[in-house]
């Protein structure tokens, strides 16, 4: 079961590499940037919202009261907002998409190892609810890998340096697993995976509102609105299986 585990979770992970194929779709250049920006906000908005934000709250309220669950939740939500304009600031490039790329990938990196943990955890638990679980990852590992890809590519033309940055992000997530595997006594508690989902969607929301969208709106306005809808409905999809 442990390496059925390691198994899914790559997968999933590595679903990401889905999301790198998007650069090479043959279509006007600011078309490509707008919708695919506006598809990767869309999901991460909407992932934060439906699973990442009650997921915190959820954990938390196994160890605290629900007032306190929702107070340091909403306390790391503000830093995860202050961690991601650090992170945007410590990024010192010129090129606005180069740069994006780079803050999406370290926010995804964060993101994917729990969601690695949380995978091995539920396989060892049921089979299938490690399945069910690691198909809905997988699917909004897309446009996760597409947030980094495109705008890497764009600013650099560089297809090996785009490909590179989404599979280390996707490896983050079996990475997750052979940590639970590891520290399979010391799986982190219920408190630190509460504030972490707390922090990660704090970066999440602020990234999306504060980089990809205005960048989406940039590049070609119209496909922005489309595509955060398309991005919304395949996060409730996925979310939908578990």
């Amino acid at each position: 079961m442990n390496s059925m585990g390691l198994v899914l979770s790559t997968i999933a992970g590595l679903s990401s590499i889905i999301g790198f194929f998007a650069i090479f779709i043959d279509k006007d250049q600011d078309k490509i940037i707008g919708s695919s920006l506006g598809l990767a906000s869309g999901a991460m908005i909407t992932l934060s919202v439906i699973d990442l934000l009650p997921s915190a709250i959820n954990y938390f309220k196994l160890s605290y009261y629900s007032f306190f669950a929702f107070i340091f939740c909403l306390l790391f939500i503000v830093l995860g907002f202050l961690v991601s304009i650090l992170i945007n600031d410590t990024i010192k490039n010129n090129n606005n998409l180069y740069k994006l790329g780079l803050i999406s990938f370290i926010i995804l990196i964060l993101h994917n190892i729990p969601e690695g943990v949380i995978t091995y955890l539920a396989t060892v638990n049921t089979l299938e609810k490690g399945f069910l679980l690691s198909i809905s990852i997988a699917l909004h590992n897309i446009p996760e890998g597409i947030a980094i890809a495109v705008p890497v590519y764009y600013a650099t033309k560089n297809k090996f340096k785009a490909f590179l940055l989404v599979f280390i992000s996707g490896i983050a997530e079996p990475l997750g697993s052979l940590l639970a595997i590891i520290f399979i006594r010391d799986i982190p508690s219920n408190m630190f995976l509460s504030l972490f989902y707390a922090l990660i969607t704090g970066m999440m929301v602020s990234i999306s509102f504060t980089e990809l969208l205005p960048e989406s709106k940039y590049y070609n306005k119209k496909y922005t609105y489309i595509f955060i809808l398309i991005g919304s409905l395949l996060i409730i999809c996925s979310h939908l299986l578990i």
